[in-house]
């Protein structure tokens, strides 16, 4: 069980070692990061916040259940 817990934790370890190294070479990768992570943006740049269809505000009232009496 130790072995294998050793093992688990050295290969996050190399993994870790591999995302910093690609961070510090890859200026690219690193703006990717930096924008999905933390939202950062250019300054000239103008972002839009799209709603998709599926996300619109759901019915009070569920397909099977019907709608309160509202008499």
């Amino acid at each position: 069980m130790l072995i294998r817990d050793n093992q688990d934790l050295n290969r996050k370890n190399q993994a870790m070692y591999r995302e910093i190294n690609r961070l510090k070479q890859d200026p690219l990768y690193l703006e990717e990061v930096a924008r999905k992570e933390f939202g950062l943006v250019r300054p000239d740049e103008i972002i839009f916040f799209l709603e998709e269809e599926n996300k619109k505000e759901a019915p009070l009232h569920g397909k099977n259940t019907p709608a309160p009496d509202r008499r």
